[in-house]
């Protein structure tokens, strides 16, 4: 697809899409963006119904601001292969529960900026630099807090915390 192929399609609720890589590695790419941070917070091209993205070739990575400023979308598919997920890469959209996945062992700054309807952290059992506690994002020794989802009203630390990272 190339730049601005889905330009205009304001009712698009499902979006299914080849990969998010190269020059397309920023899902307003799509929709008319000249760069990923041109869709901005308000989502200036993203269309407010799309609630849900799948990508066919899962990335090992996401670029920054991926999904920036899609502020409907809560469910995007395909990401199993990450291993590393860019600045502000979800920041603004309405993603609700965040799995981590198995390879993911790097977590862009404020990835997850401005994703009020976070309720939980998933972390996969297998994953060797994350863990999930109170559904919070933690390394895997509980030592260090690194994010409580937006939408929790109460928090429950554990014993071993000794650090909160910055915009937790």
């Amino acid at each position: 697809l190339e730049s601005g192929a889905l330009a205009g399609m304001k009712g698009l609720r499902k979006l299914t899409i080849p990969a998010l890589s190269g020059e397309a590695d920023y899902l307003a790419y799509y929709f008319g963006a000249k760069s990923a941070v041109d869709n901005g917070s308000a989502g200036i091209y993203s269309p407010v119904s799309l609630a849900e993205v799948t990508i066919v070739k899962s990335p090992t990575a996401l670029a920054d601001y991926a999904f920036y400023g899609f502020g409907a979308l809560r469910t995007i598919r395909g990401l199993d292969d990450l291993q590393s997920i860019g600045k502000y890469a979800f920041a603004h959209t309405a993603i609700a529960d965040v799995n981590i996945p198995t390879r993911l062992t790097g977590i862009g700054e404020n990835a997850f900026f401005g994703c009020t309807n976070i309720s939980s952290f998933v972390v996969s059992a297998d994953n060797a630099a994350y863990t999930a506690f109170d559904h919070c994002l933690y390394n895997k020794q509980l030592t260090v807090l690194y994010m409580v989802p937006q939408a929790k009203t109460e928090v429950a630390f554990p014993d071993t915390l000794t650090t909160i990272a910055a915009g937790a």
